[in-house]
């Protein structure tokens, strides 16, 4: 059934979710920022490590679009705690790793094991706050709605980078996941409690047939929907708050439609033949490959080519001006929209600093020699990509309201896989050559090539 939040509801899920993304990445952040300390334990060397970072995106992959499709049939808030427990049980197993066998080898296979899991299990979020905006929040909020729970990403990373190093150094890497994990899992009970069981007090209603959930949620929850003008980009979504007025012909259709959505219902066809959305593949695809390459191998980055600098410092000054930049993007895009700007305008203009920008300071970033000048680089690098959260990773809906999620879910599929090939080349190139300037450029420009192919291409005209 589609329901938007109410205002009061909507900022409460947005805090909470916020919240649970920056506990995610978190989690995702701990071994590039302990992966120093670990392949020296284990003896790794870098295309080791380059295959235990990448390892997470193998099972990322997995489940961007079964993440999609089921948080569009059954809601992406009880698909993203669902999945929030899984990678904090992995978060808590993980330090017991080493100590299962005396065998390297075997010891290097459970970490692996561990990453592909908890990827499988992380994969589920974005796909579902992605189906959250798509079917829960009202046109004009979305965007600044995703950049504020995007903010968490950064959050997460920020505190991973800061706190983390801190610890790492007083304590050692285990106490890194266990805190991770503990406080992860007290987030999940606590939502669980506190939000999802008093905005949906019929959840249990969820493993009944869709037919006898459809029937059950016409009668407890009526709400009225309006005709909207076919040139919005969120021309499917309800714009009214919920009256007492009795359940509409109209509504009960679009409720019917939301329950009947499966797979073979997805216009694969108008999809796949649209040069608009495999501009829009493509361009995450490079983002999604230049992003992770920084989120796992910019801290080995600077202890291999600033070995007396403070681990915390360039842990932390790169993700700082990301947050504001973050927020900046959602707000200016929300005003740009009121203004009358084409909803495609936005998407480019926002996605110009994301790839074409960050593309060329990553290709000088190798080639920079002093530490500060490297620090305001990537910092600048990294605040570039704030403005994804308003462009690109908006257009799935754009291109396809009524499967927002399921479409979101097939972009981020491919992007994950780019995370793992870029990771672990990055990795080899290392191994091979020693060369962060050939890891670096070979990025950037990968980066201005997804720009050129985005600006030509894409489009958010609905296909379906």
């Amino acid at each position: 059934m589609i329901r938007h939040w109410k205002e009061p509801e909507r900022k409460q899920w947005m805090l909470a979710l916020t919240v649970g993304t920056a506990c995610l990445y978190i989690g995702r952040m701990i071994l590039p920022i302990s992966l120093v300390a670990i392949s020296h334990e284990m003896k790794w060397n870098k295309r080791t490590s380059g295959t235990a970072l990448g390892a997470f995106f193998w099972g990322y992959t997995l489940t961007q679009f079964p993440g999609g499709y089921l948080s569009d049939k059954l809601g992406g808030e009880y698909v993203c705690l669902v999945a929030s427990f899984g990678w904090t049980m992995v978060c808590l197993i993980f330090p017991r790793l080493p100590d299962m066998s005396s065998n390297p080898l075997f010891v290097f296979n459970l970490f692996l094991v561990a990453r592909v899991l908890q990827g499988i299990c992380q994969g589920f979020h974005f796909p579902s706050i992605g189906s959250c905006m798509a079917n829960r929040v009202n046109g004009q909020e979305k965007q600044f709605t995703y950049c504020f729970i995007s903010c968490g990403a950064h959050i997460g990373t920020l505190i991973c980078g800061s706190a983390g190093s801190i610890m790492l150094e007083a304590y050692g890497w285990r106490s890194l996941f266990y805190i991770t994990g503990f406080l992860s899992l007290i987030w999940t009970l606590l939502t669980r409690r506190l939000l999802l069981s008093r905005s949906y007090p019929h959840e249990k209603l969820m493993l009944l047939p869709t037919s006898q959930q459809s029937t059950f949620q016409q009668k407890a929850m009526p709400f009225n929907f309006e005709q909207h003008d076919s040139t919005s980009p969120f021309n499917a979504m309800p714009s009214k708050l919920p009256t007492e007025s009795p359940v509409s012909p109209t509504h009960e259709k679009l409720q019917l439609n939301a329950a009947k959505i499966t797979l073979s219902s997805i216009p694969w066809k108008k999809l796949l033949k649209s040069s608009a959305f495999w501009a829009m593949i493509f361009a995450h695809f490079t983002h999604n490959c230049f992003f992770s390459i920084l989120l796992m191998w910019l801290p080995n980055y600077y202890s291999d080519n600033f070995p007396d600098a403070k681990v915390w410092v360039f842990n932390v000054v790169p993700w700082v001006i990301t947050i504001p930049t973050v927020l900046v993007s959602g707000k200016l895009a929300d005003k740009m929209m009121i203004e009358g700007y084409s909803t495609i305008f936005i998407r480019k203009f926002m996605s110009t600093p994301v790839l074409l920008v960050a593309g060329i300071l990553l290709m000088c970033l190798g080639q920079i020699s002093n530490y500060y000048l490297s620090l305001v680089c990537a910092a600048l690098t990294i605040a570039a990509c704030g403005f994804h959260s308003s462009g690109i990773m908006l257009n799935p809906q754009d291109l396809s309201p009524r499967y927002g999620g399921a479409v979101y879910g097939i972009m981020t599929t491919i992007g994950a896989f780019s995370g793992f090939l870029g990771v672990y080349m990055v990795g080899y190139i290392l191994d091979v050559t020693k060369s962060w300037i050939l890891a670096f450029q070979l990025t950037g420009a990968l980066c201005v090539i997804g720009w050129i192919v985005y600006m030509v291409f894409g489009s958010a005209t609905k296909i379906a």
